[in-house]
């Protein structure tokens, strides 16, 4: 059967990682969380990788960054493990400096930086 096409228009929709149509038992979590963060001094993200595709989530982080009168608050930290994509994602989204960004997973983290982060 050479020579025959189907010519169609084929979509995949696109569900990011916290599409919330439908889900409403989050609301309270989202809800909290936009409460939360705009009142917090520090913001420690560990292990998560900030995938782009992940909008809801960048959203209410970036609206709670906005929302401060002095933009160097909150101090962000961000744990990862020798994760270099991840961490060029943070320091555009947030504009953090490297040094804001441990590479070295948890408990290393824990170990080396853990007592400062707590004073």
């Amino acid at each position: 059967m050479s020579g025959l096409w189907c010519i169609t228009s084929l979509g995949v929709p696109v569900l990011t990682f916290t599409y919330r149509k439908d889900n409403e038992k989050f609301d309270l979590i989202w809800d909290a969380a936009k409460t939360a963060l705009p009142l917090a001094d520090r913001w420690l993200f560990a292990g998560y990788s900030m995938p782009e595709a992940d909008v809801e989530v960048r959203h209410i982080l970036k609206s709670a960054q906005l929302a401060r009168s002095n933009p160097a608050i909150p101090l962000i930290d961000v744990i990862l493990n020798e994760d270099c994509s991840a961490s060029a994602r943070y320091q555009r989204f947030f504009g953090l400096p490297c040094d804001r960004v441990f590479q070295d997973g948890i408990q290393k983290w824990v170990a080396k930086r853990l007592d400062g982060y707590c004073r």
